[in-house]
């Protein structure tokens, strides 16, 4: 049996230390106790349904977008089994009549999924940040809820940095490094059930004979069990399976941009790329490859440092009119 290595933990971290040491690492870290004080917390600790009116106090009617499936599917957010669709419906609930179905189905033993995610607190839920602060992160750095009950969520990542924060219930994450891209087996970029390519491997059942890299993808994997109270950082790119292990399930998460980073952007130059060299052979690819490996991903160092400043063109730090003009090219070669 495979036995993951552990997250590394630290208790509490201040924001210094945080910025400092555990985000410039750019490791994952599972952060002990952050969260404990909440006011959340403590309507947590008393019961779900003090959560859900604590809740409820600061709800400003707006709908809620709740994933619903069968109990066959068990609680596996993924696909049919055509992989041309997905094994669950997305409908939007009033907040409250969704809390009441998923406590509803607290106690059976073979309930149906249901999952209300990534709902935003400035959206939805005026204040809640405010009383419930996570002093790691600026307070422009809105969190989102996650509720639910028992659901598990395929091996997926995030382009901006994340700290997720359980609030209820107990969750599994299980992380891999960015470069176990290719062991994953990750699906199609349009059509995903996170909102973000997921891999085809499930990981509570995976299949070796079918996806055999997964091993490998697994050997480099680490794993952390969240109690209440309990956060973890998830490095961007990084990607991450989440388990719900109770039958109610709270977590609030927050997602932030690092400097210079524009996910839009860089999406868009993924797809454009694709684009670009689908048609052309393996030699033309690889060469390409070396090219980007040189000038975009800075393999070798600075790529330019021996071309005099003045003359570097679209490889300088750009002004606003070489970016004008790298635009219009771009939009050029997509019309053509």
């Amino acid at each position: 049996m495979f036995s993951p290595a552990a997250i590394r933990e630290t208790q509490f971290a201040s924001r210094e230390q945080f910025e400092d040491e555990i985000a410039a690492a750019g490791e994952p870290v599972v952060l002990r106790g952050p969260t404990r004080e909440w006011p959340l917390a403590a309507a947590a600790r008393e019961s779900d349904a003090a959560l859900v009116k604590y809740l409820e106090g600061f709800h400003n009617g707006a709908p809620v977008s709740l994933m619903t499936g069968p109990p066959a599917i068990d609680g596996r957010l993924f696909y049919t089994g055509s992989l041309r669709s997905l094994n669950f419906q997305t409908i939007e609930r009033k907040f409250g009549h969704a809390m009441q179905a998923i406590l509803g189905y607290a106690s059976d033993p073979s309930p149906p999924t249901l999952y209300m995610g990534s709902a935003s607190t400035a959206k939805h839920w005026p204040g809640l940040a405010q009383e419930n602060r996570l002093p790691l992160l600026p307070e422009s750095v809105v969190p989102n809820l996650w509720i639910g009950n028992r659901a598990v969520v395929g091996p997926h990542n995030d382009i901006p940095d994340n700290i997720a924060c359980v609030v209820a219930g107990r969750r599994r994450f299980r992380l891999f490094p960015p470069e176990q891209f290719a062991n994953l087996y990750v699906g199609p970029l349009e059509l995903n059930p996170a909102g973000r390519p997921v891999s085809y491997v499930s990981v509570t059942e995976p299949d070796f004979g079918r996806y055999p890299r997964y091993r490998d993808a697994l050997a480099a994997s680490r794993e952390a069990t969240l109690e209440p109270g309990d956060a973890i950082y998830i490095p961007s790119l990084w990607w991450h399976s989440v388990e719900s292990l109770t039958p109610f399930n709270a977590l609030a998460n927050y997602w932030w941009d690092l400097p210079g980073a524009n996910a839009k952007r860089a999406e868009a130059a993924l797809i454009h790329a694709l684009l670009a060299f689908a048609a052309m052979t393996p030699r033309q690819r690889k060469g390409w490859q070396a090219v980007f490996d040189h000038l975009v991903f800075r393999g070798n160092g600075d790529p330019v440092a021996h071309i005099p400043p003045e003359v570097r063109g679209w490889l300088a730090d750009l002004s606003p009119d070489l970016r004008d003009q790298m635009k219009n090219l771009i939009r050029q070669s997509l019309i053509e």
